[in-house]
């Protein structure tokens, strides 16, 4: 008898060499206990080896169907001849002697033969290992289950899941990091965020033109197709009103811009292949929805195969299920459509047919998801013609005529709906022409034209009044007052059209309104006006006495440089009032003044130190020389009566400046580019605005290297870039997981699990490859290569594991670009807030100033808002509940927090809060610029630490505020001990002195004291009253009674003395028989004197009861 034994490594044939031992099934198993006995029972006679993985699935795929492949009937024929053969599967045995005349046996021994040879296989075939063959029987099982399945890589749409997924994220990355390039940037050229707004040309602009300056230089035809915005980003540039950023700054902005640009190329490259792989496994979806739609309703549905299980009703609402379940939760209308709304033909279609082109979609679409899921078609006929189908309906919805391209008469009954105002016999296609019907125009027109009657009398009566009224007016002088009271008077009377004939009413209220309000009268506008003519003929005076000696030269300070005129009439300055009209034409002020010399400024540099000395009133060396050069024994005139002065002093110039000059100065502004030649407005408004911007800049003692904003976006955009790669790694191990799923517990590290995906690819080539350079330790790198051998991922395509390594390569750059921009934050945080970072740390030092808007804006918070900055709603919850506030925020964070222990946490975070308030205020008001402030705090609270913990205080506390601290650590030392830190306290009985005297001695009282008062309580209550303590009398009065019944007095004299027996007592417990005998005869006596004077008390109370009616009475 020969057995046939099928393994994963091939077909084996085992000759039986004691076949009595089959006789006894139930103790077969004993002989193959050990190998040594397994030998005496069974031979391997020859073995039939498979050559590959491929060979091996053929050969058990034809044995799982209970057929013979080739090889194993050549191999049968060759070894198997006129001889039984034991098989496990009778139905391979039927198979075997129908073609190969091999007379087959099969039954309960024959498995219990195949259970022990499985047992002892290893020992039986050689060169066969335990290691070999369990990976080999895990990797062939997993290949004869996906050929079960049928399973074919292109058509996983797990990746279209993954990719729709990841082009989702792409989409929001893109916009939040193109905004934090507008938002950092926008720092220094705030105008180019309005100027160009697509988001992919402005980081290509800000990436070629760098520092605004060099724009003017720069060709952007390749970036903006529009040769106006161009100019006008140029325009822009050189008036821009942005700050200056350093040159470091602008490095990391365009690294960012390198981002963002990079992102987007792979977002095309991703959606390039999502419309790929859409196409191959879902065409008839595609060409109904599109690419996007979708791939979301597939990822929606959590694959294709479910998503045909789905009903179109389903499928109409895919997406709007928050939607749904409020709308059935309120008893409103559900949702019409969830996402199929984003399909072109719902958004061709008009608001009112949007809900039944949705309906019709959502039918189409669930036939073509069930076409493409379970059909064995690849075309999208069935797609393209259900398009043609929604779009003929759609035409007809919205009216017009149907053509033959419809390819169906389902709508045109629809027509009928638009012809229920034809006529009978009329042949209309639609609708009739509607003739005009004037009776629905008489509403309109009564109630827009007819106007209610008003009594006759009425219109007689208003002429009248309104007589009055202008009589009334011309009395009062007062043109304006003339104005305003015609139209009230007007309203009043169109309101209350009938009035008295006499009209003495509203008389009255006209005298009373003038009674109110006092009217100047005309005498008192001569008077003013002959004032103002005194005046500006005394002004006109003074010019021409002050003009009379030399000639009238005007300084005009402009952007472009110092302007020197003359002037021609200094007549026409007598006239103040009428000499804005000299300049409402360029020829009549060259009759007035005219440009005698100009001093140009060489640069913006020379423009704003120029400007900044003008506001100071002081001229500038420039202009000195300039005046000295052009104005010799002439008059000038200023704007500015400070500026004049220091002319006068240093040059020996006389100057002018009066309401003459002023308004001289106002008509030059008006024609300042006419009377310039070569200076154009166009020029003169940007040059304005960009030398008033640097002016502000001066004045604020700007400076690029002290913007605290570029590290509020740069642990902003930390944070993202923190998000961002967490969510890339993970994609990366969902989608690679399909392909070769135990690397993800083998590599933990996302970096390094991207670059060993990026390295291998396919996880066949992981074998043949070395992993030293990813993996630093050697047993990973030979786990990694066994699991590859039998990894029970599926296959995947070449375009797939392309665009995993794309992917790939975006984190590992989003990982570079992450190190560069922390490195790019730690020197940012080491020049603006040293010691702020020298305390806590760069990254929480960050997010504190970027919490609190500005380091300015932190420095104004006190230490306890520092302390909890951050736990904002931990903090207001715990207010509204009545618990504990939070004890820290951001600053839990800090390296020294996190040394402490728990017990500690809290006051490290207390004392961290105060010292980290003093460096944010000597950061961000101080002139230093060291860290010798942070590093003194953080050695402080070092060693403040070390204390709480019990430590030993070192040299290096710097302070002695926690060395008393330490004796609570020594408080249970026995005496005469060796003290280590502190030494041994003695006991001081002086200072003990004036506690006895408070609470011991009673001052001498007067001898009619000493009678009245005969028993101790009496006493102690006079001594409490002479002491002033009221509180202190009712809290002794309590003592003394709880003293007096637990332990009574025996006199008064001997309390005390008692009191201080018993304090001994306490102090030394063991006490003889004869003390024992003299407290008992003590208790005695004090009970038997309580007891008297309890009745002699009560006497005295008696009488004193009795004495009080007698009184009253």
């Amino acid at each position: 008898m020969l057995v046939l034994f099928e393994t994963p490594a091939g077909f084996a044939l085992f000759k039986v060499l004691d076949e009595g031992k089959l006789d006894k099934v139930e103790d077969l198993w004993k002989e193959f206990t050990s190998s040594d006995s397994a030998r005496k029972v069974v031979e391997l006679k020859a073995f039939n080896k498979f050559e590959n993985t491929s060979d091996a699935l053929a050969a058990a795929t034809s044995i799982v169907d209970s057929r013979p492949n080739k090889g194993l009937r050549k191999f049968l024929k060759k070894h198997c001849e006129g001889e039984t053969l034991a098989v496990a599967d009778s139905k391979l045995g039927n198979a075997i002697k129908e073609n190969l005349k091999i007379d087959c046996l099969h039954n309960s021994a024959v498995m219990e033969l195949m259970r022990g040879l499985r047992n002892q296989l290893t020992e039986l075939i050689s060169g066969l290992g335990t290691q070999d063959l369990g990976p080999m029987s895990l990797g062939l099982s997993h290949s004869l289950s996906r050929f079960k399945l049928k399973f074919s890589p292109e058509k996983v749409d797990t990746m279209i899941i993954q990719a729709i997924g990841l082009l989702d994220d792409l989409d929001k990355e893109l916009n939040t990091y193109a905004m934090r390039v507008r938002e950092w940037y926008g720092w220094h050229f705030p105008e180019l965020t309005k100027i160009v707004a697509d988001n992919i040309q402005y980081a290509k602009v800000v990436k070629m033109m760098g520092n605004r300056t060099n724009a003017v230089n720069l060709d952007f035809s390749e970036i903006l197709s529009d040769d106006e915005v161009e100019a006008q980003l140029k325009e822009a540039a050189v008036i821009s009103m942005g700050t200056e950023v350093s040159d470091l700054d602008l490095l990391n902005i365009r690294e960012l811009c390198d981002q963002v640009l990079a992102l987007s190329e792979y977002r095309a490259q991703l959606f390039d292949y999502l419309k790929s792989r859409m196409n191959t496994i879902a065409p008839n979806l595609t060409a109904l929805v599109g690419e996007l739609v979708g791939a979301r309703l597939i990822a929606h549905g959590g694959s294709l195969v479910n998503l045909a299980k789905q009903p179109g009703s389903t499928i109409q609402i895919l997406g709007a299920e928050k939607a749904l379940f409020r709308a059935l939760k309120t008893k409103h209308s559900t949702p019409k459509y969830g996402l199929i709304y984003h399909a072109s033909l719902i958004g061709q279609a008009a608001p009112k047919h949007k809900g039944k082109i949705s309906r019709s979609l959502a039918a189409k679409t669930a036939l073509a998801i069930r076409y493409d899921a379970l059909g064995d078609g690849g075309d999208n006929s069935i797609g393209l013609e259900s398009r043609v189908k929604l779009e003929t309906r759609l035409r007809v919805l919205e009216g017009k005529e149907l053509g033959r391209s419809a390819g169906s008469t389902k709508g045109k009954p629809k027509i009928e709906a638009y012809e229920k105002d034809r006529k009978n016999g009329a042949g209309a296609l639609i609708t009739t022409a509607k003739t005009y019907n004037p009776a629905a125009d008489l509403v309109l027109a009564q109630s827009t034209e007819e106007t209610p009657k008003k009594p006759e009398g009425a219109s007689k009566k208003r002429k009248h009044h309104d007589a009055e009224v202008e009589e009334t007016i011309q009395e009062d002088g007062d043109q304006e007052g003339q104005k305003k009271k015609k139209k009230k008077k007007s309203k009043e009377s169109e309101e209350s059209p009938v009035a008295d004939a006499d009209g003495g009413k509203k008389k009255k209220k006209k005298s009373k309104e003038s009674e109110e309000t006092p009217v100047a009268t005309a005498e008192d506008v001569k008077k003013e006006k002959k004032k103002k003519k005194k005046s500006d003929s005394q002004d006109a005076e003074d010019v021409a006495m002050e003009t009379e000696e030399s000639e009238m030269l005007v300084l005009f300070e402009t952007p472009v440089g110092f302007a020197l005129f003359k002037v021609l009439d200094e007549g026409k300055l007598d006239k103040v009032e009428d000499l804005w009209k000299e300049f409402t034409t360029s020829d009549s002020a060259r009759r007035v003044v005219e440009l005698k010399a100009f001093n140009k400024f060489e640069n913006t540099s020379d423009a704003l130190s120029a400007a900044t000395l003008i506001i100071d009133s002081k001229p500038t060396k420039g202009l000195r020389k300039f005046l000295q050069k052009n104005c010799e024994g002439e008059t000038l005139a200023v704007a500015d009566s400070k500026l004049g002065n220091a002319i006068k002093e240093k040059l020996k110039i006389d100057c002018v400046h009066n309401s003459a000059v002023m308004e001289l100065m106002r008509g030059l502004r008006n024609q300042l580019t006419e009377l310039i030649s070569g200076l154009g407005a166009q020029d003169l408004g940007p040059m304005s605005l960009g030398l008033s911007h640097s002016l502000s800049r001066y004045k604020l003692k700007f400076s690029p290297e002290k913007v605290d904003t570029m590290i509020i976006q740069a642990i902003g955009l930390l944070d993202d870039l923190d998000k961002e790669l967490n969510t890339y790694a993970m994609r990366v191990r969902e989608w690679y997981g399909w392909h070769f799923p135990e690397l993800t517990k083998i590599v933990a590290d996302n970096i390094q699990y991207a670059k060993v995906v990026k390295m291998m690819g396919n996880r066949t080539n992981a074998v043949n490859l070395d992993f030293s350079e990813i993996l630093s330790d050697d047993e990973v790198e030979a786990q990694l290569k066994e699991a590859a051998v039998i990894s029970m991922g599926t296959e995947v395509s070449d375009l797939d594991l392309f665009n995993i390594r794309e992917l790939c390569d975006q984190v590992l750059a989003l990982s570079e670009y992450r190190a560069q921009l922390f490195d790019y934050l730690k020197s940012r945080m080491n020049t603006i807030a040293p010691n702020l970072t020298a305390l806590v740390g760069e990254l929480v030092g960050a997010r504190l100033i970027a919490h609190g808007g500005s380091l300015v804006n932190l420095a104004k918070q006190p230490g306890s808002t520092i302390q909890i900055l951050g736990a904002e709603k931990a903090l207001f919850r715990a207010l509204k509940t009545k618990h504990s506030t939070p004890k820290y925020g951001l600053i839990y964070h800090a390296s020294l927090i996190g040394q402490a222990a728990p017990k500690h946490k809290g006051k490290i975070s207390r004392s961290l809060a105060a010292k980290t308030a003093l460096a944010i205020r000597y950061d961000a008001l101080g002139d230093g610029g060291d860290n010798s402030i942070g590093l003194e705090s953080r050695i402080k609270l070092e060693t403040r630490l070390r204390v709480l913990e019990g430590k030993e205080l070192g040299k290096s506390a710097g302070s002695a505020k926690g060395k008393p601290k330490i004796e609570v650590y020594d408080k249970d030392r026995k005496k005469g001990a060796g003290a280590l830190i502190t030494p041994a306290k003695t006991y001081n009985p002086a200072a003990d002195l004036v506690l006895g005297h408070s609470t011991e001695e009673t001052p001498k009282k007067p001898e009619g004291a000493s009678k009245k008062r005969k028993h101790h309580d009496a006493e102690v209550e006079e001594t409490i009253q002479e002491d002033g303590d009221q509180e202190g009398q009712k809290k002794k009065k309590k003592k003394k009674s709880k003293e007096s019944e637990e332990s009574p007095v025996a006199d008064a004299d001997g309390g005390k003395k008692k009191k201080k027996k018993s304090k001994e007592s306490e102090e030394t417990p063991v006490a003889t028989a004869e003390d024992v005998k003299k407290e008992k005869k003590k208790k005695k006596k004090s009970d038997s004197q309580d007891a008297a004077m309890e009745t002699e008390e009560s006497g005295k109370k008696d009488k004193k009861k009795k004495k009080k009616k007698h009184s009253d009475e």
